[in-house]
């Protein structure tokens, strides 16, 4: 009897195990990087020479529109698009920014809403967008995508205060610099990573596999009792 119920406490810890590795949760979140540009590739996954010094930050972050990037994230090169008002920017940051995938950090301010931000990135060519501006109530409300509006890249809202380090950070990227031995210029840029909100509300196969786990939790409880019985 005693090797039983050590068998039974044995499938219940196996058992809570999986619903743990199932039932895991994130908020939504943020993370940048520097990064080496290179003319001559597309690549953004190249560190910068003197490190990445990678940052993360999941406190008041809103996602704005129903376009939710994938689990591994959704990654660019992040670049200065000012209050996005209009299509055409100037001074572009980095420089070296040309087709590479970017997203553009946008500031909350100006005489357009959020919506007609993002709708100026898109025609740019960002994949989505990162806006930032206060939360106090009553001075900047306008976190919401407006559903009539067909905007196919992801929205994100972040805190004023997190919107302005990151864009200091931007503005501190190196100059174009020239590699004469490969004929390539390069220069630092920031990547940025948007990341979802993970629930821990399982899906289909996690759902067949906590099913399995509990009829065969069940079944050996029953045998179990059996065996006892048939032993007395």
């Amino acid at each position: 009897m005693g090797v039983f119920l050590y068998l039974c406490l044995l499938l219940l810890l196996q058992a809570s195990s999986i619903c743990g590795a199932l039932f895991t949760t994130s908020n939504t979140y943020i993370s940048t990087s520097f990064v080496t540009l290179y003319s001559n590739t597309s690549d953004i996954d190249t560190p910068a020479a003197n490190g990445s010094h990678t940052q993360t930050n999941d406190r008041n972050i809103i996602q704005c529109n129903e376009v939710t990037p994938p689990n591994s994230g959704l990654q660019g090169v992040l670049y200065d698009r000012g209050t996005s008002c209009q299509q055409d920017t100037t001074d572009i940051i980095p420089a070296l920014l040309t087709n590479q995938p970017k997203i553009a950090l946008v500031k909350a301010s100006g005489d357009c809403n959020l919506t007609q931000k993002a709708y100026y990135s898109a025609l740019d060519g960002a994949i989505a967008v990162v806006a930032f501006g206060p939360f106090d109530q009553g001075v900047y409300t306008d976190t919401t995508i407006s559903v009539q509006d067909s905007i196919n890249i992801t929205v994100y809202y972040v805190d004023v205060n997190v919107g302005y380090s990151i864009l200091q950070q931007l503005r501190q990227t190196q100059p174009i610099g020239y590699d004469a031995a490969n004929n390539v210029t390069y220069q630092t840029a920031m990547k940025i990573t948007l990341f979802p909100a993970i629930g821990g509300f399982p899906n289909a196969w996690e759902f067949t596999l906590l099913i399995v786990v509990a009829l065969l939790l069940v079944s050996f409880l029953i045998s179990g009792k059996l065996f006892c019985t048939v032993s007395k």
